[in-house]
């Protein structure tokens, strides 16, 4: 009788131990399923964030091939403002360093220099010179006229070391050396 009671009691202890298990099963099948969901959930936001991540890490490299084209036009500006000298004997304009003449003091202040430009159109050839006429001055030069210029730049005249030069604003450093007549 002793093992029949035992037998119950062990019968009855599995039992209730299989009715928690089957109790507690449809919650933790339940929190599993929620675990699931918010899984996929993730997935889906994860699978989003990916197009997105790389529209802006395609936005970032656009913005700096955008920043490099603009430093290199920036940098290619930069070298073109570089003061250098095109076409300019600087002595040696055919003459031997003799300029026929100068302009005084006074005139040139009132005539000359970078506040006064003026349009040169285009220069006569005289005796292989290209000559124009400003201000009451003949100029003549026999140097090439330097690319990137026009006829109808503003141009001016300055006198620098001892010599006249023909000079441009808008190319600054590059300047014609000019002959009075």
């Amino acid at each position: 009788m002793k093992i029949s009671i035992l037998n119950r009691m062990l019968v009855a202890a599995v039992l209730s131990a299989a009715w928690l298990v089957g109790m507690s099963t449809p919650a933790n099948a339940q929190g599993q399923g929620q675990q699931e969901h918010q899984q996929k959930q993730n997935k889906k936001q994860q699978k989003k964030q990916r197009p997105q991540k790389a529209q802006k890490q395609q936005k970032q490299q656009q913005k700096g091939q955008q920043q490099a084209r603009q430093q290199q036009r920036a940098e290619k500006v930069q070298s073109q403002r570089q003061p250098r000298t095109v076409a300019n004997n600087h002595g040696n304009n055919g003459n031997n360093g003799n300029h026929y003449g100068r302009i005084p003091d006074n005139s040139y202040r009132a005539h000359f220099g970078h506040d006064h430009s003026f349009r040169m159109v285009r220069p006569q050839m005289v005796n292989g010179y290209n000559r124009f006429q400003y201000s009451g001055y003949w100029f003549g030069f026999n140097e090439p006229w330097p690319s990137g210029w026009s006829y109808n730049d503003n141009v001016y005249v300055e006198y620098v070391g001892g010599g006249y030069y023909l000079c441009n604003p808008r190319h600054p450093g590059i300047q014609i050396t000019l002959n009075i007549f």
